[in-house]
């Protein structure tokens, strides 16, 4: 859908593009989001990287796909910690 603004699912157009994504958890107000460790195994200084999901929303079926806001940098760190193994 992000590409192409039709649904996969249904074909129609009225697709709602990058929709904000919410942690519902108790006392959180942030975006959902992903973490990539580039040491997993390390107990501090992990070389975290965190990627914001959006959303984008067939608004006939509501069929719903995420996209990740940065995935250049969270490939970048997963190829890093690839080849460090």
């Amino acid at each position: 859908m992000k590409n192409q603004p039709v649904c996969p699912k249904c074909n129609s157009t009225q697709v709602i593009p990058e929709v904000q994504v919410f942690d519902q958890g108790q006392y959180s107000d942030t975006h959902l989001k992903v973490a990539l460790h580039e040491k997993p195994d390390a107990w501090l200084f992990k070389g975290t990287h965190l990627g914001v999901l959006k959303a984008w929303i067939c608004g006939t079926c509501g069929y719903t796909e995420l996209y990740l806001a940065n995935p250049q940098e969270l490939y970048a760190a997963y190829q890093a910690a690839i080849s460090k193994d």
